[in-house]
């Protein structure tokens, strides 16, 4: 009996010594499941955004496109392609394009860096600068046309002589509208009979400079270089045959 007990006592002891202290954490163990696992794959979110590298350099992002302007002297015109008309390769107009009127049969060249847009009766030659928009003005009309295309008025200022230009083989005058100093309108081709139209075989041209920008009026200024240009515009043009 005594050696019963003791062999119990014995056996207890051994239990006990078998027995963590603390308690086991279940939450770490893992569970088997009946059902296989499916591995799935993380789907990046399109909303992220991220910079690549090439050997911890930055590849710089391209720069926005600047969103096209519209040219105040082009509205409801056709704008042309001025790079794909023909270019002159020498002379004093070496480099600028050559556009001839599909209506009026007259020829004219287009400055370096100047764009064109045509609509009825008139074609705009305008160069932007900053916020200029320098336009020279070409309304053409036959002979016999009785359609108005002069225009209907002029900007505040005082009306001063600007010399003459070569223009279809005529000496013709210009006038300058200068306020406070400054030119803002050129017209070409002054007569007292018929003022600012110009008669040249079977057309009459009316031709001005203006700046469309859409600043102040007090900051408008035709510089002598861009009137020299002007002039060289006007001088170029020829009649062609149909």
């Amino acid at each position: 009996m005594y050696r019963w007990l003791l062999l119990g006592t014995i056996l207890a002891m051994a239990l006990a010594a078998c027995t963590p202290n603390e308690p086991i954490d279940t939450e770490s163990t893992s569970t088997l499941s009946a059902t296989p696992q499916t591995e799935t794959t993380s789907t990046p979110s399109p909303f992220l955004t991220f910079t690549p590298t090439i050997q911890d350099k930055v590849i710089p992002s391209p720069r926005p496109t600047r969103t096209p302007t519209l040219i105040p002297a082009c509205e409801s015109y056709k704008v042309l392609d001025v790079n794909a008309l023909p270019q002159q390769t020498e002379g004093k107009y070496q480099g600028w394009r050559l556009y001839i009127h599909p209506q009026y049969h007259y020829s004219v060249l287009i400055p370096v860096e100047w764009g064109a847009c045509i609509r009825d009766r008139y074609l705009n030659l305008f160069f932007l600068n900053d916020r200029r928009v320098l336009t020279l003005v070409i309304g053409t009309k036959f002979a016999d046309d009785e359609t108005h295309i002069l225009r209907t008025g002029v900007p505040a200022g005082d009306v001063v002589d600007g010399g003459t230009v070569q223009f279809l083989g005529q000496t013709i005058r210009k006038r300058m509208i200068r306020y406070e100093g400054k030119d803002k309108v050129v017209l070409y081709g002054y007569k007292e009979d018929l003022p600012y139209q110009i008669p040249a075989g079977n057309l009459i041209f009316t031709i001005s400079l203006d700046d469309f920008s859409s600043g102040p009026y007090e900051e408008i200024e035709l510089s002598p270089e861009i009137q020299q240009l002007a002039d060289a515009i006007v001088e170029s043009i020829q009649l062609s045959s149909p």
